[in-house]
């Protein structure tokens, strides 16, 4: 049994977590595009600066056969007063040529974008013009690292929320 338990765990170490990423589909292959969401995959911690202080995680993971990546996670303020999760689907839309989203919270409120990818910056921005004009962009400067912000602006420009933070990633694979 002593010679056992050794292997066991080597095994269960090595073997297991090399089975578990086999299953994960990764992006669709016949849309190449959809490999800049790769950026989003992994488990990240999250940090809100400003104002409003927060922390949170959230994980994406593609769902799907690979068509979809399914992000899911939540904010908690500082003080641990106010939660709010979120679910947010992104993919890329090959007949509108655009990479698209929706996000739906648990306040209730939904919304849906379509984004584009700068690569040279290494940034995914959307503009949603409804009622307020809402910009939001990620940065990814490096693999473990995403910079963000919201910004929610009313019809004469006049910030109405604005809201930035950092998200390290705690484990997930390197795009």
């Amino acid at each position: 049994m002593r010679r056992i338990l050794p292997m066991l765990v080597f095994l269960m170490a090595v073997c297991v977590p090399m089975m578990v990423s086999a299953d994960e589909p990764g992006p669709a292959k016949d849309v190449p595009e959809l490999k800049v969401l790769q950026n989003y995959v992994g488990t990240w911690d999250v940090k809100v600066a400003g104002d409003e202080v927060a922390n949170g995680e959230n994980t994406a993971r593609w769902i799907l056969g690979g068509r979809f990546l399914e992000q899911s996670g939540f904010i908690v303020s500082e003080n641990g007063t106010n939660r709010v999760e979120v679910t947010t689907l992104y993919t890329y839309d090959t007949t509108k040529k655009a990479y698209r989203s929706w996000s739906f919270l648990s306040t209730g409120n939904t919304s849906q974008a379509d984004m584009t990818w700068d690569a040279r910056t290494k940034t995914m921005t959307s503009v949603e013009p409804n009622e307020f004009k809402t910009t939001s962009q990620h940065g990814f400067p490096n693999s473990g690292k995403c910079d963000w912000k919201v910004l929610i602006q009313d019809t004469q420009g006049t910030t109405m929320f604005r809201m930035e933070g950092t998200s390290l990633r705690v484990n997930g694979p390197k795009p």
